[in-house]
C-alpha cells in the first residue's frame, strides 16, 4: 500500500510540467530503466515545412525548427525567443525539461525525431539553452545535447550555444 502510495505521488510530481513521455529506449541497461518499463504517452510529431514549426502532440508544445541556426549568449537566446515571430508570437526559451521531452534514447547520434530537420553542428558539443539556471552557481545555465541526449550538463551564460525556441500549442 505504502509503495502504490509513493507512486501515485511520484506521478503527480512528474505530470506537474507536462505528461511523461516515451524515452525511445528499448534496451534494458540496468533494472528498472526506461528500457525496461517502456512507459509514458507515446511521441507524436506533424512539421509545418512552410514556417519551419515542429508540433509535439505528447506535450502540446510547437519547437522552432528553421534552418537558421542561432549561436548566441543565454541572455541574448532569451531576448531573441521572446522577440521571435514565426507563425505568430509568444516564443520563449525552454526549461530542461521541456527540452529532455524532445530527446529520444532509442537513436544516437541524433537522439532526437527526425520530424526535426535541424539540429546543432555535427559535433558532441551541439549543446542547447535552456531557461533553468544552474542552482549552486547563477553564472550557469543547464543545458541539453541531441547528440546522445546528455542533458546534465551547465555551461557558462556567456558562451555561445544554440538556441531552439518553444511556445504552447494553442490550436
Amino acid at each position: 500500500m505504502l509503495k502504490l502510495m509513493i507512486f501515485s505521488l511520484l506521478s503527480l510530481l512528474l505530470y506537474a510540467d507536462g505528461p511523461v513521455v516515451k524515452s525511445g529506449q528499448t534496451t534494458i541497461y540496468i533494472s528498472g530503466d526506461d528500457g525496461a518499463y517502456r512507459a509514458g504517452i507515446q511521441r507524436s510529431y506533424s512539421r509545418d515545412n512552410a514556417v519551419g514549426v515542429v508540433t509535439d502532440h505528447s506535450t502540446k508544445l510547437q519547437w522552432q525548427d528553421d534552418a537558421t541556426h542561432r549561436f548566441m549568449a543565454w541572455s541574448e537566446a532569451q531576448t531573441y525567443c521572446a522577440q521571435l515571430n514565426i507563425d505568430g508570437m509568444g516564443w520563449r526559451l525552454p526549461t530542461k525539461r521541456e527540452l529532455e521531452t524532445l530527446v529520444d534514447y532509442s537513436r544516437s547520434n541524433r537522439a532526437i525525431d527526425p520530424a526535426f530537420f535541424n539540429i546543432g553542428a555535427s559535433t558532441y558539443k551541439e549543446y542547447y539553452w535552456s531557461s533553468t539556471a544552474y542552482i549552486r552557481d547563477n553564472t550557469q545555465v543547464a543545458v541539453v545535447t541531441f547528440h546522445d541526449g546528455y542533458s546534465q550538463g551547465r555551461r557558462s551564460k556567456t558562451d555561445s550555444l544554440y538556441v531552439r525556441c518553444v511556445r504552447a500549442n494553442n490550436q
